[in-house]
């Protein structure tokens, strides 16, 4: 596609590339150490200047093959162009498709691609740039038009849906809150900010997914977005709010941009889901690093094979995301209440917000374990996960959190779409001391990502030696599995509490385990 897509024209691919390789340039972050592939599948648009669309001769699903396969496999005499390739970004979304009730066809080919090829896809959830309207009371005050933006997003999420490719059970699909690196600027009266601080932003897709599974999967920061501040005429009952143009003084997710005369400093503030998944890429590939550099120390436990990495990442994650305090300000501001309001939250939030300083940062407060499989129909794999003494008979808040993803083997000719399914039962929340939170306990278990939370005041009863079990278990969905055919999973499990709580549960539990794996081998020792 390059000969139809001059340099001057590349104002997507461009920005992508940054913040993955720079992530906010704003905040000036160190670049990745690892080299990234390009392969461009968009082309300027034919009567609009500045904008760029998927190629209109050639199918998406053809063209999107034929990219994955020259990586990773090759195309006739050329070999494999970039063979290591383990997570690939996906910052596109079709326009003229959201989901409804059936996967897209793109969406089935990503599916494929990542369970035959074993690579995590990171897609964004797609953008709604329409204008909405808002009650023309609400429009004199920014807090009202605020409560008004969030309630018609609500209203209207059917008109919102998962954008293709997002709508791939096997992918990471990445929705946006409004939140960059910019800080406190000043704006002039004809925008304003109606959108919540580090809240979902308004043009970001809602879901749920195919089978109404979750989606998005996470949110991350997707740059922050101005709207028009209407003009309010005698009469009007409701007004337009339409989306600001701030590329040259932001706020935004600040990027690189093709330069004029052949410049190679411009930038440009950017915001959009887009932007999300890129940062989510660069997330993605820094736990490559950790998880392909085995740091660990000699008596503890190998790290998964590489095989389970993809599926790794994309574990942790989600492991690491969560509704925070979107629960209760949503509840309160659009009025949800019962047991229906979390399945409605879950649709608009996933699995929540995604904290970069959860990943791969040890904490002494904070015990995580990981563990990749290959389980078969029928199976059952328990995990034990050793009960840190230190929370024992104390009525303090703690957190348990469960995340476990697989590649689900997909069927196109029935009316269900995953061909088996893997789980984790429902935790034991009384062992636990707390109660689930977040995400509906139906939708965890209706794709190919589960991602559970306990969490509570309660004291825990236990003695010392207890573990926190989490079994595995593989059944059949819309196929039943073949003998022989297993399907690969990965299991990250963790226990915290408020650091003047404890600060010993990582040592804890690490000691444990480290006694566990010792009787272990003198069991395999026998005497002659």
């Amino acid at each position: 596609m390059g000969e139809h897509y001059p340099v001057a024209a590349r104002h997507h691919g461009t920005a992508m590339a940054s913040l993955i390789i720079h992530g906010d340039l704003t905040d000036g972050g160190p670049p990745l150490d690892r080299p990234v592939y390009v392969r461009p599948i968009l082309q300027p648009h034919e009567f609009m200047p500045g904008h760029e669309q998927v190629v209109p001769n050639r199918l998406l699903t053809d063209v999107l093959h034929r990219a994955i396969r020259r990586i990773v496999k090759g195309e006739g005499n050329q070999p494999a162009a970039a063979p290591s390739v383990r997570v690939v970004n996906l910052s596109i979304g079709a326009q003229t498709r959201a989901l409804t009730r059936r996967m897209s066809p793109v969406g089935r080919l990503l599916d494929w691609l990542a369970h035959s090829y074993n690579l995590l896809f990171v897609v964004s959830a797609g953008n709604h740039t329409d204008e909405f309207t808002i009650p023309a009371d609400a429009a004199h005050d920014t807090d009202a038009a605020r409560l008004a933006a969030m309630r018609d997003g609500f209203e209207t999420a059917l008109l919102r849906g998962i954008l293709p490719p997002g709508d791939a059970l096997n992918a990471l699909t990445v929705g946006a809150t409004h939140s960059d690196g910019l800080g406190e600027i000043e704006v002039p009266d004809t925008v304003w900010d109606i959108t919540h601080p580090d809240a979902p932003a308004h043009y970001g897709s809602v879901g749920p997914g195919v089978d109404r599974s979750v989606k998005p999967d996470l949110h991350h920061s997707g740059g922050r977005a101005l709207y028009t501040r209407p003009i309010v005429l005698p009469g009007q009952t409701d007004v337009a709010v339409g989306l600001a143009r701030t590329a040259a003084t932001g706020p935004g997710l600040q990027v690189a941009a093709p330069g004029r005369g052949g410049a190679t400093n411009s930038t440009v503030f950017t915001n959009g889901t887009s932007n999300a998944t890129a940062l989510v890429t660069r997330e993605a590939s820094r736990l490559f690093d950790l998880l392909e550099s085995d740091n660990r120390d000699p008596e503890d436990a190998p790290l998964p094979d590489p095989q389970y990495h993809p599926l790794l990442v994309r574990a942790l994650l989600a492991h690491a995301s969560s509704w925070g305090a979107w629960e209760n300000s949503l509840r309160n501001d659009l009025g949800l209440h019962g047991q229906d309001a979390r399945r409605q939250l879950t649709a608009l939030l996933g699995y929540g917000r995604l904290d970069p300083s959860r990943l791969g940062e040890a904490a002494s407060n904070r015990a995580v374990l990981i563990a990749g499989g290959q389980i078969a129909r029928n199976e059952r794999h328990t995990y034990s996960f050793p009960l840190p003494p230190s929370l024992r008979a104390k009525a303090e808040w703690h957190r348990f959190t469960i995340t476990l993803a697989f590649m689900a083997p997909t069927v196109g000719q029935l009316t269900r779409y995953r061909s088996a399914k893997v789980y984790f039962s429902t935790p034991d929340t009384s062992l636990a001391g707390g109660d689930r939170t977040d995400a509906e306990h139906n939708a965890v278990r209706r794709g190919s990502l589960q991602h559970e939370i306990v969490q509570g005041t309660r004291s825990m009863s236990f003695v010392d030696g207890d573990v926190f079990p989490v079994h595995v278990e593989c059944m059949d969905d819309a196929q039943r599995l073949r003998a022989g055919n297993t399907i690969r999973y990965a299991l990250v499990v963790s226990a915290e509490t408020a650091e003047q709580t404890s600060n010993t549960i990582h040592d804890e539990v690490r000691d444990r385990l480290r006694l566990r794996a010792r009787e272990r081998a003198r069991g395999r020792i026998r005497p002659q």
